[in-house]
Formats: C-alpha cells, structure tokens, sequence
C-alpha cells in the first residue's frame, strides 16, 4: 500500500511539474494566467488519495511543499498594477490562497501534530444518512470502513510532532 501511494504522490509531483512549466511557458503575467496558476496550485495541494485514504506521508508533504514553493515563485513574477481594481484584488486573493497553505505546511501540520486530523477523517468513515445501503452506496461504505486501518497505520507513522501523551492516546 505504501508503494502504491509513494508511486501516486509521484505522478501527481510530475504532474504540478508539467503543469507548472507550461504555466511559466505561457505566462506573461496576464490575468488569464493567474487564474490558471490558482487553479493548478490548489489542485497541487489536494492530497492523492488511494481507497479512501489520504497521502499525508513524509514523501508527499514534501512534494506538496515544493510544488506550493514553484507556484509561490510563480506568484511573485505577477505585476497586477496596471489592472483593473477586481483583478487585483483577484491577485491578492490568489496570494492570500497561497500563503494559507504556506502556513498549514509551514506551521500548523496537522498532519504530524494533530491527533484529532486522523480521527475526524474515521469520524466521517460510520456517517450513513439512509439504511439499508445497496450498489454503489455500499461499495463506498465498505471501501471507507477498509480504509480505516491504513488511516490509523499513517496516524502512528506521521505524527512525530504532537503532545506525547496525546499522540500516544489516539493511535492506541
């Protein structure tokens, strides 16, 4: 399972990548550029996810991290003074996006400090509106109550940074 997540977190590095470069190809710091840049960043910072799971391994924080640090830079080549007031505060907006997962990755990770990341995302696993379930519904819910081990193996992987005693108590 790790493999096969490390080997997703790769296409989706290579991925940013390519979207990147042609991103700085076509630039010329328009605004149609910049939305393009937002919407390629924000899907950069979507985890990849394999049956249900999230990847927040080290590996994908990581690639994350540089493809936020590529699009920053990508950022601050934009001069926005000579477009109409909407569109600059678009860019700023853009640059307020960007900075907000600077700081998740940067400061906050959950991910490594946060026991409770790992239980909302169980929490969410049990949540059926309507019994009985058939089809798809049920294929969903059992692949979510399958995901849930491979959840708390990251949890016990991941969390390096949190309160001891906290950590310790969450992945029991």
């Amino acid at each position: 399972m790790t493999r096969t997540l490390s080997a997703l977190t790769v296409v989706a590095v290579l991925a940013g990548a390519a979207s990147f470069s042609s991103f700085r190809a076509q630039s010329g710091g328009s605004y149609d550029a910049l939305v393009k840049l937002y919407t390629d960043m924000r899907a950069s910072q979507q985890p990849a996810d394999t049956n249900g799971v999230p990847d927040y391994t080290a590996a994908a924080v990581q690639a994350r991290r540089k493809a936020l640090d590529d699009f920053g830079r990508a950022l601050d080549a934009f001069d926005s003074s000579s477009w109409p007031r909407p569109q600059r505060v678009d860019h700023l907006l853009v640059l307020a996006q960007w900075r907000t997962h600077d700081f998740e990755l940067r400061v906050l990770k959950p991910w490594a400090r946060d026991p409770g990341f790992y239980v909302d995302m169980i929490w969410r696993t049990p949540m059926v509106e309507s019994w009985p379930l058939a089809g798809s519904e049920l294929e969903k819910f059992k692949t979510e109550l399958r995901s849930v081990p491979e959840v708390i193996a990251q949890a016990k992987k991941n969390l390096t940074e949190g309160g001891s005693e906290q950590t310790r108590m969450a992945v029991r």
